[in-house]
């Protein structure tokens, strides 16, 4: 045995949980269509087509504990959670059943958040789930963007600071311009244009970054010169800028 197989085998079995994972969304959309029909279809003519499924009461059983397992995590969350805060949550305060199941198939968390999804019983922003409940308390207070997309885990404050370290004093405008090529960054620019802002608010807050006027660069070293000017263009360009910033960064 070579290290080689062993690297082998574990990408086989990864390749044959992608697959089984694709197989239980398959039979979880049939079964979700042959309820419908069910509900609309003459008894006579589903007589002899859909004849009970003995497996139909231990599928729901099994289906009822995921859904109980994640609706006590997000119940209980004051924020969004990552799938793996939410398996995390199950192994640690789950039940027995919870437990054995998140330890024995873990894909089947994925799929009961994606039908918690379409039954509106959970919701997502960026990478993260919520309760509706949740969801609506943090999006009527302002601070769903910052919790949903925060870089907590990601490393996103790090390719921020060392944007600046690299480029200098910048507007937000250059700043976005340079971080959409960088692949962590760039997807949640694309997805939400205010995510970048509230990065910048956030830093300022922690004192990582300073603003000024229309700019923001980082906070002087002791014995290092001031510098003046802008490094991004006229004062007229950020000004014109600036008057497209969101309140809180004006």
């Amino acid at each position: 045995m070579t290290r080689e197989d062993v690297l082998a085998r574990r990408e086989r079995r990864g390749e044959i949980l992608a697959q089984i994972e694709r197989l239980q969304t398959q039979i979880q959309d049939i079964d979700r269509w042959l309820e419908a029909v069910a509900l609309i279809a003459p008894d006579d003519f589903l007589a002899d087509v859909l004849p009970p499924n003995p497996s139909s009461k231990e599928n729901a059983d099994r289906a009822s504990v995921w859904r109980q397992a994640v609706e006590d995590a997000l119940g209980v969350a004051e924020r969004g959670m990552l799938p793996r805060d939410l398996a995390a949550y199950i192994r640690d305060h789950g039940s027995v059943e919870a437990r054995e199941k998140i330890n024995r198939n873990p894909n089947g968390l994925y799929n009961m958040l994606a039908r918690m999804l379409d039954e509106g019983l959970a919701a997502k922003v960026g990478d993260k789930f919520y309760s509706p409940a949740l969801l609506s308390k943090l999006t009527e207070s302002g601070e769903i963007n910052e919790d949903a997309y925060s870089d907590s885990a990601t490393g996103t404050k790090a390719i921020f600071i060392k944007a600046f370290e690299h480029h200098g004093m910048m507007s937000p405008k250059s700043l976005m311009e340079i971080l959409r090529s960088d692949p962590e960054v760039g997807p949640k620019l694309k997805a939400n244009p205010q995510y970048g802002y509230s990065t910048l608010a956030r830093l300022v807050r922690q004192g990582l970054l300073i603003k000024e006027g229309s700019i923001y660069k980082l906070p002087l070293k002791e014995n290092e010169p001031s510098s003046v000017g802008s490094l991004d263009g006229s004062d007229a360009e950020l000004e014109e800028e600036e008057s497209g910033l969101p309140a809180f960064l004006r």
